[in-house]
């Protein structure tokens, strides 16, 4: 889980920079993926994905990221980018692993 939230971070702050839900498009090509990006954080896919646990941390943290970015367009990108990197930063490291979700969603 501290995987998928890093990602989801590291996700967030990418699209965010760059002003657009996909990221990793130049990857993507070098790749010869099926699809024109790595991540999109514009879905709707649901947390229940996550706690099934069948995804590795890449896709979790592309659904936590989508949360995020769902969440910019309803604040603006100022207001959420200083929530993400604030809640990241007052994170008390080592953490345990389960806290991290909960720990980040009430530091944001």
């Amino acid at each position: 889980m501290i995987r998928s939230v890093e990602n989801a971070v590291r996700y967030y702050l990418v699209a965010s920079f760059a002003g657009r839900p996909q990221i990793g498009a130049g990857i993507a090509r070098a790749d010869n993926l099926h699809k024109s990006y790595l991540h999109n954080l514009e879905h709707r896919r649901p947390f229940q994905e996550i706690l099934l646990d069948k995804l590795d941390a890449r896709d979790a943290g592309e659904i936590w990221a989508g949360a995020l970015w769902e969440i910019r367009s309803k604040i603006g990108n100022e207001v959420a980018d200083k929530g993400v990197l604030s809640a990241w930063q007052s994170i008390p490291w080592p953490l345990k692993e389960e806290e991290l979700p909960l720990r980040f969603i009430h530091d944001f």
